[in-house]
């Protein structure tokens, strides 16, 4: 019998308001903020505030918000650099 609990898990893709969820984060908001705005919830605010901890819990989004936030540093970095 093949024990799957020890194959690697394949990569999916992160949806179009999962990645929303992470630039929005990645811009500064708090996670209930980028729910609020990737997902345009009006909702109450102690969902969205579950639901954007929720999605920070998740490795790729989480890894996608570090890309984000690197990506940003390296352009103002190089912006600074430039302008002098």
């Amino acid at each position: 019998m093949l024990d799957l609990r020890h194959m690697p898990k394949k990569k999916r893709e992160l949806t179009p308001k999962m990645m929303a969820f992470a630039r929005h984060v990645a811009a500064g908001n708090t996670y209930a903020e980028a729910y609020r705005q990737a997902y345009d919830s009006k909702g109450k605010a102690e969902t969205a505030q579950q639901e954007g901890s929720r999605l920070m819990g998740d490795p790729q989004i989480a890894a996608r918000v570090q890309v984000l936030i690197k990506a940003r540093e390296d352009a103002l970095i190089r912006s600074s650099v430039s302008d002098k």
